[in-house]
């Protein structure tokens, strides 16, 4: 893709969208580890298994990000694109499924549900310098975790309730034209949102405010169509 600038980027980069189908076959061999290795956690253990388990985890976890950000910037291009919709639920699917799986072992690193104690975090921490902080401080914030069944339930209901409807607003954002009416001037037709959005820093006063007009028009005409994700939004962050 390359925008007005000139700048491209290639999705390939992240990995080939044929390979897809490959990747996730490897991932979810990658994640019937994940429960034999949860079963080796044990205040005792030895630092270089402790090491193997979480460079084995931060490793997946790369995998799992490039699995799902691909869809995503696939469906960033373009909205309409109904493989990479589906490409996108496959993806979270299964990155629910290692959330759910390597939970178990990084609330038993945080030390909830009688896990890992001060003195072996310590011994233990240091075998991996590099993220022997990242380690520490999820300690100190254990506090604001959740239990384990509960934190799943909010990932769940997050990626199948909230967002489900935070990409139909978009969807129906994406079918908008905008009709930019700068005193003085014709009437341009603006085809996307970025595209008026960037107007809203144009040196020119009048440019500025039409950007502004034209986009508030247009969700005023369509009030009723965003009425019902918006409350859903906030009662969701209030539950």
């Amino acid at each position: 893709m390359k925008n007005d600038e000139g700048v491209s980027w290639n999705l390939n980069d992240i990995f080939p969208v044929e390979e897809f189908d490959g990747l996730e076959t490897e991932i979810k061999k990658s994640l019937e580890l994940i429960d034999g290795y949860a079963k080796e956690l044990s205040n005792e253990m030895a630092v270089e298994k402790f090491r193997e388990i979480v460079e084995y985890c931060e490793n997946l976890n790369q995998k799992i990000m490039r699995f799902v950000y691909l869809p995503e910037l696939l469906e960033a291009i373009d909205q309409k694109n109904r493989r990479a919709k589906l490409l996108k639920s496959r993806a979270n699917n299964l990155s629910l499924k290692y959330a759910e799986k390597v939970r178990k072992i990084y609330h038993w690193i945080k030390g909830l549900n009688k896990g890992l104690d001060e003195t072996n975090a310590e011994r233990l921490f240091a075998v991996i310098p590099d993220l022997k902080y990242v380690l520490e401080y999820s300690r100190k914030a254990a506090k604001h975790s959740l239990s384990e069944k509960e934190e799943n339930i909010v990932d769940n209901k997050d990626v199948n309730g909230i967002e489900a409807l935070t990409d139909l607003r978009t969807m129906i954002e994406t079918e908008f034209k905008y009709e930019l009416k700068v005193k003085g001037q014709e009437t341009k037709i603006v085809e996307t949102q970025s595209e008026l959005t960037a107007l809203f820093s144009c040196p020119k006063k009048e440019v500025r405010r039409a950007a502004y007009g034209a986009l508030l028009k247009k969700h005023e005409e369509n009030l009723d169509k965003f009425f019902v994700p918006k409350p859903a939004a906030v009662k969701d962050w209030v539950f």
